[in-house]
């Protein structure tokens, strides 16, 4: 390993686990900035997207898939069916922490 001797830390700012070392330099997606500017991407694609359904001429089976960006709330709403009902089923499955230990 290459690195300090005295901490353990490599000169890559990890540990001999590959953990972050406590006082390292943050990694790229660790910073502020960049993750401000994944943000502002990932909202421009959508809005982008969102509007370019606008400019196509949908003929969906339904007449309600007609709707510009009817494929983006369906999405969105489906998912978050599944995210919540995923909290109701963990209720429901759940076992005690020693339940294998038994």
């Amino acid at each position: 390993m290459t690195g300090d001797s005295q901490t353990g830390h490599s000169q890559n700012g990890h540990d001999e686990t590959g953990h972050h070392a406590p006082n390292a330099e943050p990694g790229f997606f660790d910073r502020p900035s960049t993750r401000k500017g994944v943000w502002i991407v990932l909202i421009g694609l959508c809005a982008g997207f969102g509007l370019a359904g606008f400019a196509v001429d949908m003929h969906g089976y339904f007449h309600v898939a007609d709707f510009p960006v009817f494929y983006a709330i369906f999405g969105f709403l489906a998912f978050s069916f599944i995210v919540l009902a995923g909290q109701h089923l963990r209720k429901i499955l759940m076992r005690p922490e020693d339940y294998y230990d038994r």
